[in-house]
């Protein structure tokens, strides 16, 4: 059985004698990309756990300073008159209307916390995404450098 030439001229194209090498070498590349993307799908899933849990606390948060506000004022009024200062810092709190104005920064702090949160684990996403590749390289250049 004779092989057939497939250029036409006379040459053949080189036998590699190495596939056997070739394969074990492609499919430990393949494993070592499967891990890497389950420990990257891992991460991104505890990530945007741990981010929700967090706007969930947030939100606890701010909702029982908006509710206790009052209470955390009139305590600072009654403070104030134990050590002597009671009616200038009962004065200065009506005159700044304290009550309302923790209620303007509470509810400042709830309007932006939604789109920092979203910010945060964006920038968190980002990076898990990116860090198997960065690591790849930096691994790859710290071999390459010790061989020599």
């Amino acid at each position: 059985m004779s092989r057939k030439d497939p250029f036409g001229d006379g040459r053949w194209p080189p036998i590699n004698t190495n596939r056997g090498d070739q394969r074990a070498a492609q499919g430990a590349r393949q494993r070592r990309g499967t891990v890497s993307f389950s420990v990257t799908v891992i991460l991104f899933v505890v990530w945007s756990g741990l981010i929700y849990l967090g706007y969930g606390l947030a939100d606890v948060v701010l909702a029982w300073l908006a509710s206790s506000g009052d209470s955390l004022i009139q305590t600072g009024k009654d403070a104030g008159a134990v050590l002597g200062v009671g009616k200038e810092a009962g004065a200065l709190a009506e005159n700044l209307n304290a009550s309302g104005l923790w209620q303007q920064l509470i509810g400042l702090l709830r309007m932006a916390l939604a789109p920092l949160v979203f910010v945060l684990w964006a920038i968190g996403a980002i990076l898990i995404l990116v860090l198997p590749r960065i690591l790849g390289r930096l691994i790859g250049m710290l071999t390459s450098m010790r061989g020599r």
